[in-house]
């Protein structure tokens, strides 16, 4: 559950657009957010909502809204905001590395077998190579 904190600014707010504001910003919680704090103001006979929402990792989302109506200013901050955290969301998982996971752990992984010496140590001259060789089995 996400502490919700709704403020007025020259506006009386009422239970009523507490609850609203609470109820909006319950929406959001699938984003797994610490608090939200709802500020509404009125400037002549427009309404603004202001919403600032701190992620438990502690990064901060701000939105605006300005509307003739108090409930749809509430609602257009809360569909900026919910804009703004799907989109960091999906930056996150795509910054994510996607290792392959090995069918062994490396601590019971075996010691790879030496190879095969090559050169001088195979029994070749320094004028011979073995590519030489193939050559001469495949015309």
């Amino acid at each position: 559950m996400i502490e919700v904190t709704v403020v007025g600014r020259h506006v009386k707010v009422t239970d009523g657009v507490r609850e609203y504001a609470a109820e909006k910003a319950d929406k959001l919680d699938r984003f797994h957010l610490k608090k939200i704090e709802v500020i509404l103001s009125s400037e002549a006979s427009r309404y603004k909502a202001e919403m600032i929402a701190s992620s438990r990792r502690g990064k901060t989302f701000v939105s605006h809204a300005e509307f003739d109506d108090l409930h749809r200013a509430i609602d257009l901050a809360v569909e900026k905001l919910e804009s703004q955290l799907a989109r960091t969301k999906g930056k996150v998982r795509e910054k994510r590395v996607r290792r392959p996971r090995s069918a062994l752990p490396p601590e019971s992984m075996e010691p790879m077998e030496p190879m095969e010496p090559t050169g001088e140590s195979a029994g070749l001259s320094d004028t011979e190579s073995p590519l030489e060789d193939e050559a001469e089995i495949n015309p």
